[in-house]
């Protein structure tokens, strides 16, 4: 594909991500951002409308048929040639002016940094994408290549928002005396503890070196006051926001009046912190969790349970007993079985 061809069809999707990121005021393209932002909705303020735009993605195999090989090819990113070296160029900004499609470095330059806005927006289908590669060779160029240019970067834009104490986000982690979170200092781990009458539960957070192509994990440390069940569902909760993550929020449990985090950091760590904060904090406050998932806060829509059977009066989750009616071909409350 000749150059000049390339770099317009990179442009394209660098629109798509900016579109995903809403990230006003990080890139210098910022005008193009804000119009495409007029035009359309901006699916970082619905979870449903984001997680709609990310499963087109997935199911039309546009990102791993079309984009990846699209913007490995200036970045000689292959199993038979040494990639570009990146080490002069920052990938995380680019100036949209400076590009000059006949120059071959600018273009290289460019696609690294399309790609890093991939990895940072649509993370979950390149891991995808990656986990499933046959070829050996390729994959291992790809981890080192991703792992040494741009993990480090999004790595750092996970944590900057837990560390930061003056941001929104930063001052939901920091709003309750109980409720901790500590980066270790290599990056490498996060632990939340909440106390809870005196007595401490704690989870762990890794963070690999090869995120985001390897994953996040979320570790068990000590449960306190609950049950295994619901300390399971939990924890599974935290594990589905952060693999299944989009790029940045804007939505991080937001409350009506309240300052809304405009960062273009990723915030899939903050988010899954927050939301076991709010699922301790309801569970104490004694609100019911959903009978199928057994977590009061949705990982869809943030939503509580607010659908109640009226035989046997557990509650649900809109959008599990949604689910459960379209998996079941039925309209019966999945605990009693009498017509919800």
């Amino acid at each position: 594909m000749p150059r000049a061809q390339v770099t317009t069809y990179l442009l394209s999707w660098l629109l798509t991500f900016s579109f995903f990121e809403s990230a006003v005021g990080r890139h210098s393209f910022r005008f193009v951002e804000e119009t495409l932002r007029r035009l359309t909705p901006n699916p970082s303020q619905s979870p449903r409308l984001r997680e709609a735009y990310l499963e087109q993605l997935r199911d039309s195999g546009l990102v791993v048929q079309a984009f990846l090989p699209a913007v490995f090819a200036p970045l000689q990113l292959s199993d038979r040639t040494r990639p570009v070296d990146l080490t002069p160029w920052s990938v995380d900004d680019f100036v949209l002016e400076q590009l000059d499609a006949r120059d071959r470095t600018s273009v290289s330059v460019f696609a690294a940094h399309v790609y890093y806005r991939a990895l940072h927006t649509v993370p979950s289908v390149i891991r995808a994408y990656w986990s499933s590669l046959q070829n050996l060779q390729l994959s291992r160029v790809m981890q080192s290549f991703t792992t040494r240019h741009f993990s480090p970067l999004l790595v750092a834009d996970e944590l900057s928002v837990l560390r930061d104490a003056d941001s929104p986000t930063g001052k939901q982690l920091r709003d309750n005396d109980d409720f901790t979170v500590k980066v270790a200092s290599n990056g490498s781990e996060v632990k939340v503890v909440f106390v809870v009458d005196e007595e401490a539960m704690e989870i762990a957070i890794k963070v690999p070196n090869e995120f985001p192509l390897a994953g996040v994990e979320v570790r068990d440390v000590r449960k306190v006051g609950v049950t295994d069940k619901q300390w399971r569902a939990w924890l599974l909760a935290m594990q589905q926001v952060i693999t299944s993550q989009v790029g940045p929020r804007e939505d991080l449990f937001c409350v009506e009046g309240a300052e809304t985090d405009h960062s273009p950091q990723s915030a899939a760590i903050a988010d899954a912190i927050l939301l076991f904060k709010r699922n301790v904090t309801l569970h104490f406050e004694g609100v019911e969790s959903c009978a199928i998932c057994y977590s009061t806060v949705s990982t869809v829509d943030r939503s509580l349970p607010t659908k109640t059977c009226k035989t046997c009066s557990n509650k649900f989750h809109a959008g599990c007993l949604y689910k459960w009616f379209t998996t079941s071909h039925g309209s019966t409350c999945p605990l009693c079985r009498q017509v919800f």
